[in-house]
């Protein structure tokens, strides 16, 4: 059983607190394996945490979260900079999406049922390529978390967890449970698209 926390943040994003130090002591504190630092803008900087990862004996991603005309997208993919050209909120989801496809990466839709923040479901049912959804978050209700397990359920796509952590103890609110250890962005970009993995949310008394 290898634990990821794929939606965290850190004071590299502008609304959340927590140097990388801080970050990766509370994943280490919390029993994680890794997890994925998903800041909201300038995705290059987040790679001075893999930098420090080693230090800690956690496996980490530098992922990132894209602001879309329908809501959130995590996007798992190399070269993580070149997301920075979807800057603010209002950018197609549909063109977010088909971009880190073709780069080969991975996209999640992030709290899809979350109070002004998610997509609903009849947004997201519309939109092509989606490798998951995130059916456990941290910050969620229970009852938004139980609505986005019913949609990944009818789109018949896998649930992902992450804490959206905006303070280092807040990290494994939520976390992604994979049968394999993984390492590297391309192992997990495959892992994320093979479906073998499941969201653990504690607290909420979901699970898919």
């Amino acid at each position: 059983m290898f634990k990821l926390d794929l939606h965290v943040h850190s004071a590299i994003s502008y609304d959340a607190v927590g140097s990388p130090d801080e970050v990766l002591e509370a994943a280490k504190k919390a029993g994680l394996d890794g997890f994925a630092v998903t800041e909201h803008h300038d995705y290059d900087k987040s790679e001075l945490f893999l930098e420090l990862a080693p230090r800690y004996g956690l496996a980490v991603f530098v992922g990132a979260e894209v602001g879309t005309r329908a809501g959130h997208l995590l996007l798992f993919s190399e070269d993580i900079g070149q997301w920075n050209q979807f800057k603010g909120y209002l950018n197609d989801p549909q063109k977010v999406i088909d971009a880190v496809n073709a780069a080969g990466g991975a996209a999640v839709a992030a709290h899809p049922h979350r109070m002004a923040f998610g997509f609903g479901g009849a947004a997201i049912k519309a939109l092509r390529g989606l490798t998951a959804i995130e059916g456990c978050n941290g910050a969620n209700t229970a009852e938004e978390n139980r609505r986005a397990v019913e949609l990944a359920k009818a789109m018949a796509l896998p649930c992902t967890g992450g804490s959206d952590a905006h303070h280092p103890r807040e990290l494994g609110r939520c976390y992604t449970i994979f049968d394999q250890p993984l390492q590297t962005m391309p192992r997990l970009i495959a892992a994320l698209k093979a479906g073998n993995y499941r969201c653990h949310p504690p607290g909420s008394g979901l699970n898919c």
